[in-house]
């Protein structure tokens, strides 16, 4: 991500996918401290993380009854 940030940067908000927090989603969704470092990559001025939390899958999820 680093030459996007030095081709497209600074960019004014990076809205930026985060969720399911759990390395064995690593292939699929940012870890926390992966977004900041992509934000800083992209040299974002602001950081917007999302997630839709559409789907309660992760493995750190409480299981209900």
């Amino acid at each position: 991500m680093p030459q996007i940030g030095n081709l497209h940067g600074p960019i004014d908000l990076a809205i930026l996918e985060n969720g399911q927090y759990n390395e064995a989603w690593k292939a699929i969704h940012f870890l926390p401290r992966e977004n900041l470092q992509a934000a800083i990559d992209l040299k974002a001025k602001r950081l917007m993380p999302i997630h839709s939390a559409k789907f309660d899958l992760a493995l750190n999820c409480e299981m209900k009854n």
